[in-house]
C-alpha cells in the first residue's frame, strides 16, 4: 500500500508552534505575577477602583512602577490581576501615597495581566447636573499655561485680559459627555470656559482645553461649583386629574411632565405607591380597592425632585359612568362585528345575550367586555344585551342587511 501525501504548509506549522508557545508562556506569567501578589513583597501595592469621588468598586493588589515624570505630569505603569476588571477611564485610589490615579492607555497584546499606563488625577471637580444634583470627578490636570498678553485701553488705563489657558483630562462617562463648547467649569477658585471638547482620540478619555474667565455673582467659590448658588426652579405637573373620582381600570399609564427654569426636562420618574390599594410597574398603576391612594413621584438622577400626589377611586362606578354598548346597528350579511363596552371594575362579571328569532346569528363568541358576532345570508333583526353583576345595562337593536342592499 503506497503512503498518501498530504499537503503541508510551514508557514502555518510554524504559526501553530509559536501559538501554543505564547499560550504556555503567558499561563507561566499570570501564574509568577499571581504568587508575587501573594507575597507582599516591596513591589506590592494595594489600590482602590473607585468613582465619584470617593465611592469604592474594587480592592486589588498590583505593581506600580515608574515611567515618565516632570513638573507636569506623572506617569506610571500599573499591573492588576486579570480578576478585576481593569480598563481606560478607571479610577484608582493608591492609599500609600494618598493619590488618585487615571487610567490613560492600556497594552491590549498582554495576556497574563492587565497592563496599563497611569496618570496622577491631581485635581477633582464638581458641578450640578440639570437637575441639581452634585457630580465629582477626578481629573489629571495640565497647566494653567500663559501663552500671550493682550489687553485693553479703558480711560486712559491699560487692563489685561484674562489669558491663562487649561488642559483636562477626565473619563468618558454619562456624566462627564454633558460638557460643551462655551460651558464653563470651576477649578482651584478660578473660573475656566471650555474652548475645545475632544473625545475622539481616546475613546473613554474626555480632553478638554480651556480659557480663564471672570468669576460671576451666582458661582459657588467655596465649593468650586459655577452657578452653584442658583436655586433652580423645578416643576412636576398633578400626577391625576382631581376634579374627578377615577375608576378602577386595568392599566393606567402616567407620563411625568417636568420642567426645570420653565423649560421641559428628562423624564426619568419613579412612580411609588405610598397607600391604598394599588400596584405600579414601571408607569402602569392598576387599582385594586376603591378609597384613598396616595403616589409619590421621584427623579431618578436627583431625589430631591419629589412630590407627592393623592387620587380618590370613586366607590359608585355607576354614579359616574354609564355601561354603554358600542358598535354599529345596521351590518351586511357575511360579516363579522364586534361590540364593546369600557371596563369599569376589575371585579364585574359581564353577559352577554342575543335574542334572535329569525336565527339570522351564525356564530358569535364573547369574552369579558367583548362580543364578536357573524351573520348568515338571512336578513332581519336581532336585539343584544348587555348585562353586568347580572343586572341590565344596556341593548342594541341590529338590523341585518343584504349585502347588495
Amino acid at each position: 500500500m503506497k503512503n498518501k501525501c498530504f499537503p503541508f504548509c510551514f508557514d502555518s506549522y510554524v504559526s501553530k508552534v509559536n501559538y501554543r508557545l505564547g499560550q504556555e508562556d503567558a499561563d507561566i506569567k499570570r501564574k509568577t505575577f499571581e504568587e508575587i501578589l501573594e507575597t507582599n513583597g516591596s513591589n506590592v501595592e494595594e489600590v482602590y477602583q473607585i468613582q465619584d469621588k470617593d465611592i469604592i468598586l474594587a480592592q486589588t493588589k498590583c505593581i506600580i512602577r515608574d515611567h515618565k515624570i516632570n513638573l507636569d505630569y506623572d506617569e506610571k505603569y500599573l499591573l492588576t490581576p486579570l480578576a478585576i476588571d481593569t480598563k481606560v477611564g478607571d479610577i484608582f485610589y493608591w492609599p500609600r501615597t494618598n493619590t488618585h490615579w487615571i487610567v490613560y492607555a492600556k497594552y491590549l497584546t498582554e495576556k497574563s495581566y492587565h497592563k496599563t499606563i497611569i496618570k496622577r488625577a491631581n485635581w477633582y471637580i464638581s458641578w450640578n447636573n440639570v437637575f441639581g444634583k452634585t457630580i465629582n470627578q477626578w481629573v489629571y490636570v495640565r497647566g494653567p499655561v500663559e501663552t500671550k498678553i493682550d489687553s485693553n485701553t479703558i480711560k486712559n488705563k491699560v487692563v489685561d485680559k484674562l489669558n491663562w489657558t487649561l488642559s483636562i483630562q477626565m473619563p468618558n462617562t454619562k456624566e462627564t459627555q454633558v460638557f460643551k463648547k462655551y460651558d464653563c467649569i470651576m477649578l482651584n477658585k478660578k473660573k475656566w470656559e471650555i474652548t475645545v471638547v475632544d473625545d475622539i482620540t481616546t475613546k473613554d478619555i474626555i480632553e478638554l482645553q480651556l480659557n480663564q474667565v471672570g468669576v460671576g455673582v451666582t458661582d459657588d467659590i467655596t465649593n468650586n461649583i459655577v452657578e452653584g448658588n442658583l436655586i433652580p426652579d423645578f416643576n412636576l405637573q398633578p400626577l391625576f386629574n382631581n376634579e374627578l373620582p377615577l375608576n378602577f381600570t386595568l392599566d393606567v399609564n402616567k407620563q411625568i411632565i417636568f420642567t426645570k427654569d420653565g423649560e421641559k426636562g428628562d423624564n426619568d420618574f419613579k412612580i411609588q405607591k405610598i397607600k391604598g390599594g394599588a400596584t405600579v410597574k414601571d408607569s402602569k398603576i392598576t387599582f385594586t380597592e376603591v378609597g384613598q391612594c396616595e403616589f409619590k413621584v421621584t427623579h431618578k438622577q436627583n431625589s430631591l425632585i419629589t412630590q407627592t400626589f393623592t387620587v380618590d377611586i370613586a366607590n359608585n362606578v355607576e354614579n359616574v359612568y354609564t355601561h354603554k354598548i358600542e358598535g354599529i346597528n345596521i351590518v351586511k350579511t357575511l360579516f363579522a362585528y364586534k361590540y364593546t363596552t369600557q371596563i369599569y371594575n376589575l371585579s364585574d362579571k359581564y353577559e352577554w345575550k342575543i335574542i334572535d328569532e329569525k336565527n339570522i346569528v351564525k356564530e358569535y363568541n364573547f369574552q369579558e367586555n367583548e362580543i364578536n358576532i357573524r351573520f348568515s345570508l338571512k336578513t332581519g333583526k336581532i336585539k343584544l344585551e348587555l348585562y353586568v353583576n347580572n343586572e341590565f345595562k344596556d341593548a342594541i337593536d341590529i338590523k341585518v342587511l343584504s349585502t347588495f342592499e
